[in-house]
């Protein structure tokens, strides 16, 4: 749906749900998706249209695995990454 959207010419910006990522005692990093999930059902009980919703979360995804990529390059210095798997076979994912 996401990628319809796309497709349909009403892809204007780059918004995306709110996230937060926050550092672990345990030097993970922990996303709260309760959050996500919580933006997404008020959008669909507020109506707005499927694929806007499907193009948004995708949108947020991407800004996810951005910006954890961000933050372990800062902590390893690492500045390549191989993403790999069906996820990263969606074009809006690569894409952003």
């Amino acid at each position: 749906v996401a990628a319809e959207y796309a497709d349909s010419g009403q892809a204007t910006n780059d918004e995306h749900y709110a996230i937060t990522i926050t550092p672990t005692s345990e030097g993970l990093l922990e996303i709260d998706s309760s959050e996500l999930m919580m933006q997404v059902c008020k959008d669909c009980h507020d109506g707005i249209a499927a694929g806007s919703i499907a193009l948004k979360f995708h949108r947020t995804v991407a800004a996810i695995i951005t910006m954890v990529c961000s933050q372990l390059k800062e902590l390893t210095g690492i500045d390549v990454i191989c993403g790999g798997g069906g996820v990263f076979q969606n074009r809006l994912l690569v894409e952003h």
